[in-house]
């Protein structure tokens, strides 16, 4: 049986994870030159489904959000020895809702003890939305933060929009306001 917490269950721990993450993010954007990575920012309302999450179904994507998971360091070296194109096919497997440039919220779960399988072991899973899967064309080619609908931050990020705890993209909330009028 596995023991399932928030990733730290204190704040501090998820702004220190949080800022690693956009840090990683910001860093992706300079050296890929994509142009619409977006800043993150801890979503509770996915921490409600994270908190469910088992070994087993941490790797599934959901209706607003897809999966990645952290391995243990001696699980990160095994991966190593793997092939180039093997390794490629575990980043983006594991790495997918971190990597999405649109995903704007993220929310993660600690296993204790870890989950286990043939990859080696897995202590942190987390789920990050609203996109459910990852196609090249997402990325959007350019300087960092040159194509960001609200803006960016002093990194280069793209500044998402919040409403009640979730990420909401700028043309929904444009939407909702036109039907309120209109309607």
């Amino acid at each position: 049986m596995c023991d399932m917490k928030a990733l730290g269950d204190e704040e501090s721990a998820k702004n220190s994870y949080l800022q690693s993450i956009n840090s990683a993010r910001q860093e992706w954007a300079n050296k890929f030159q994509i142009a619409n990575m977006h800043e993150m920012s801890y979503d509770y309302d996915l921490e409600k489904i994270a908190r469910k999450l088992t070994c087993s179904t941490m790797m599934r994507p959901g209706p607003n959000y897809m999966p990645a998971a952290f391995p243990t360091e001696q699980s990160q070296k095994l991966i190593l020895t793997l092939d180039l194109k093997k390794q490629e096919e575990a980043a983006v497997m594991l790495l997918g809702g971190i990597g999405h440039p649109e995903n704007s919220g993220i929310a993660c779960v600690m296993f204790d003890p870890p989950c286990s399988g043939t990859g080696g072991q897995v202590p942190i899973a987390c789920i990050a939305g609203p996109k459910t899967s990852l196609s090249s064309w997402d990325a959007k080619k350019g300087p960092p933060g040159s194509q960001c609908p609200n803006g960016k931050t002093n990194g280069g990020l793209c500044i998402s929009i919040k409403q009640n705890g979730s990420e909401k993209p700028f043309s929904y909330i444009l939407l909702m306001f036109f039907s309120m009028i209109f309607v």
